[in-house]
């Protein structure tokens, strides 16, 4: 530092910003200072921020006052050791000085009677990468919505257990936002189970038009950045989504998340979900669920398989593992049916109980077949919900 700075701020924030950086610092990488977050003072607002080679967050920091040093500055520091050295001070001001030769010295007071202080190393933030903008490519401007933070929250949570991890398709571990004039789809697959829901913003949208600028697009948000964008919103209040094809841009509230997203290009989802099911039944969420949890521990290890068998007004789930002698069935009573003649169908225990609690928010979850090789979707009861969720099948020994 060319200067000695002096600046106080609120531990409890500090602490919180601290550990909302690590969300996209990796524990192994090639840059070592990518491992430190960077503090920065520009314009009288003190900012941090974190990444890795493909992910970065700025996060503005309040409650902080500059004691002396410079107008602008910027700096780099462990994470790490400061969130276990205040982890556990609580709700205090903090007074922090960094002197030129680099050492930042922290002080806070606990009691009128007790303090503390500790002392650790920084480093120059001439070398600290900058976070690659989302700008407009070959005179195409980039795509740019809004969405309520509260729903988009939400709907990342619900869809993370139908996202793969799969290294050869690197593209399905990412959430897609597949944007339209009216609003978008929130979708994800690993091949096995799909999520998709609608948010609806209507063409008549007295706050103008959903696209603000840009033409339509799919919006790939990778899994690994769930994290960071579920610690460093609020459900208050809207983010704006901004992206160029190369990068995505998620902001609100002054944080600011860049990421690279996938370049690769989405499968046809809509595709896979079958159209005109014959068959309909209404069933409580929560009895299936809980009968869902007492027979999956008799599946067979490695298919973890429940047969759904339906017949007059009761569902039977069922599973059996021959090699231990092991089986297990429940009955549960179904609310509606228009299923007349006995159906069976197999399906993955856990994928199935992951889709009912991503998919159901309703008292009740309605479930639609057509025969057991094709795929059964799950629905809230309330018709005006536009979330699908759905199961592949799987092969029952008859």
């Amino acid at each position: 530092m060319e200067k000695a700075i002096r600046f106080s701020i609120e531990n409890k924030q500090f602490v919180r910003a601290l550990k909302t950086a690590t969300k996209v610092i990796n524990r192994k990488t090639a840059l070592p200072i990518l491992g430190d977050v960077k503090l920065t003072m520009q314009e009288g607002t003190l900012t941090m921020t974190s990444g890795n080679s493909e992910a970065f967050i700025t996060q503005p920091l309040a409650d902080f006052a500059m004691l002396d040093g410079p107008k602008d500055w910027s700096l780099c520091c462990s994470p790490a050791m400061l969130i276990s050295a205040l982890g556990e001070i609580g709700d205090r001001s903090l007074v922090i000085d960094v002197t030129a030769d680099n050492v930042m010295k922290v002080q806070y007071t606990l009691t009128e009677q007790t303090a503390g202080k500790f002392s650790l190393p920084v480093e120059e933030a001439a070398e600290y990468p900058t976070p690659q903008a989302v700008q407009a490519i070959d005179g195409v401007e980039p795509t740019e919505f809004r969405l309520p933070s509260s729903w988009l929250l939400k709907e990342l949570s619900n869809a993370r257990q139908s996202v793969a991890s799969d290294e050869l398709r690197p593209v399905m571990n990412s959430v897609c936002l597949d944007a339209d004039r009216e609003g978008l789809f929130l979708v994800a697959s690993d091949g096995h189970t799909l999520y998709s829901t609608r948010y609806e913003w209507g063409l008549g949208n007295p706050e103008g038009p959903f696209i603000r600028s840009g033409e339509p697009r799919r919006v790939l948000i990778d899994k690994q950045m769930f994290g960071a964008i579920g610690d460093a919103f609020s459900q208050d209040g809207e983010v704006t989504v901004r992206c160029d094809g190369n990068h995505v841009e998620v902001s609100g509230d002054g944080t600011v998340i860049n990421c690279v997203c996938c370049t690769a290009n989405y499968p046809n989802w809509q595709s896979v979900i079958p159209q005109q099911m014959p068959h309909r039944i209404v069933v409580e969420m929560r009895a299936l669920l809980s009968a869902l949890r007492r027979v999956q521990p008799f599946t067979n290890d490695s298919s973890l398989m429940v047969r759904l068998a339906i017949e007059g007004q009761m569902l039977t789930v069922s599973a059996e593992d021959a090699d231990f002698s092991r089986a297990a069935s429940e009955t549960v009573a179904l609310q509606e049916s228009t299923v007349t003649e006995t159906l069976a169908i197999g399906v993955k225990s856990t994928s199935l109980m992951s889709m009912l609690q991503a998919a159901a928010k309703t008292e009740n979850v309605v479930i639609e077949l057509r025969d057991p090789s094709t795929a059964i979707l799950l629905k809230p009861e309330d018709m005006t919900a536009s979330t699908t969720a759905l199961c592949m099948p799987m092969l029952l020994n008859q």
